[in-house]
């Protein structure tokens, strides 16, 4: 009878302890979670702190733009043509931020204040290019001036002044009347930071109405912002 009472007393403690077991929660794992979470939330206020009101800085133009899908005449027959952004996001002092759009057709460079798009084919007589640079501390008005005045420029002639729609004054140049004559346009206007832009198109006269007007829609997509 004795060890009866002893083996009922002995399954009773046995059945005790399963069910504290079952009970139990797996603390190490918790807490182990409990710390990891802890981490990356340390990690991410570290990653914030005090830099809450400054916004991430771009790293290129088209962090800022995208491209876009335009209509235009070419030669006189409506094309849609697709333009990609360029331009400057971190100017000089005294020079813009700027955007501008140009067809994936030519190929850009860009360097210390020079902007450079040209026709990658040497099956034209007259190189192709646009060309956009700032001037610091002279505006417009006096770029203009300066220009007029330089005995370099003394076969061209102004064809636009400048208007709130279109904001350039143009120059203009052709060497001769033949269809491979070249023929340049030197534009400037504001850069609204005490300076202006200074911007040179070159093509040949037959290409007015094919490499002009892509070049020419470039030039009016451009924008300060």
């Amino acid at each position: 009878m004795r060890y009866l009472r002893v083996l009922l007393i002995a399954v009773l403690v046995l059945t005790l302890m399963a069910t504290a077991a079952c009970n139990k929660k797996p603390t190490t794992d918790k807490e182990g979670e409990q710390s990891t979470t802890g981490s990356s939330q340390d990690a991410v206020l570290d990653k914030t702190n005090g830099d809450e009101d400054v916004p991430e800085l771009p790293e290129s133009i088209r962090d800022l733009y995208s491209f876009k899908e335009v209509e235009i005449l070419l030669e006189g027959m409506p094309e849609r043509i697709v333009l990609y952004p360029y331009g400057e996001i971190a100017p000089q002092e005294g020079m813009a931020r700027y955007v501008i759009y140009i067809e994936d057709a030519y190929r850009v460079e860009q360097q210390d204040n020079l902007l450079r798009a040209t026709f990658p084919f040497d099956n034209v007589p007259v190189p192709v290019f646009l060309e956009i640079t700032q001037v610091k501390d002279i505006p417009a008005e006096e770029m203009v001036a300066t220009i007029m005045a330089n005995t370099d420029y003394r076969s061209y002639i102004i064809t636009g002044f400048s208007t709130e729609d279109f904001p350039y004054t143009v120059f203009w140049s052709q060497e001769g009347d033949d269809y491979d004559s070249k023929v340049t346009n030197v534009l400037v206007r504001d850069n609204d930071q005490g300076g202006s832009f200074l911007i040179t198109m070159q093509f040949f006269s037959e290409a007015e109405e094919g490499h002009g007007a892509r070049l020419w829609n470039s030039i009016r997509s451009l924008e300060m912002f």
